[in-house]
């Protein structure tokens, strides 16, 4: 039987460049305070990952319960070189827990500042309909056609879960508390509490590390 095998460094190299631009954009962005968020600002907050409630959450292939999970499948030839044939993400909103409050998190293809789990596979295990694992399994669903039957197929997986704490750059808008009293900042009609919420936009996509 050919056993899948789970490796932490094999082929990251395809996976620095975003990693490194995110941690380094993140490292010289000025962190801001929850009580002084303002609409239609790119912001930075540090904080624990929450789930908004127990059950609010993704489960990623090969690791469990998670807030956002993404695969991303290559082609790894015999010298090393690869192509990406195919990829997957889900995610639920989320909050983000720091000193001076939460915030809700719309994480639509964020860009990662962390290395994903590594697993390589023969190319043609994705012929076997029965494989027991879930990453081959999402693989054949989908994956476009390898060039090489011999070549190797690489999934990383990269997930963001409840307890981790992270920092996140994005986009702030927000939107109608449906939880808070009538205390505070009110919505654009002015009678509705609101909450922050922060997410990506193609100018500015969320960023997480």
């Amino acid at each position: 039987m050919l056993l899948a095998v789970t490796m932490g460094v094999i082929g990251l190299a395809g996976r620095l460049p975003e990693a490194r631009k995110v941690r380094r954009d993140l490292a010289r962005t000025r962190l801001a305070s929850v009580t002084s968020l303002s609409d239609n600002t790119v912001v930075s907050l540090r904080g624990t990952i929450e789930q908004t409630t127990p059950d609010a959450h993704e489960v990623a292939p090969s690791r469990g319960p998670c807030v956002y999970w993404r695969v991303t499948f290559d082609e790894v030839g015999a010298g090393g070189d690869y192509r990406e044939i195919g990829r997957a993400e889900k995610s639920v909103p989320f909050n983000l827990h720091t000193q001076q409050g939460s915030v809700r998190i719309i994480a639509s293809a964020p860009r990662l500042g962390f290395h994903g789990t590594t697993h390589v596979w023969p190319m043609r295990d994705l012929e076997r309909a029965d494989h027991p694992d879930a990453l081959i399994r999402l693989a054949r669903s989908v994956c476009k056609a390898p060039n090489y039957r011999r070549s190797t197929l690489r999934a990383t997986e990269f997930v963001v879960a409840a307890g981790m704490t992270v920092t996140i750059k994005g986009l702030c808008t927000h939107e109608p508390d449906p939880d808070a009293e009538d205390i505070g900042g009110v919505y654009r009609d002015g009678e509705r509490p609101t909450r922050p919420v922060i997410s990506g936009s193609r100018r500015d996509p969320l960023q997480i590390g």
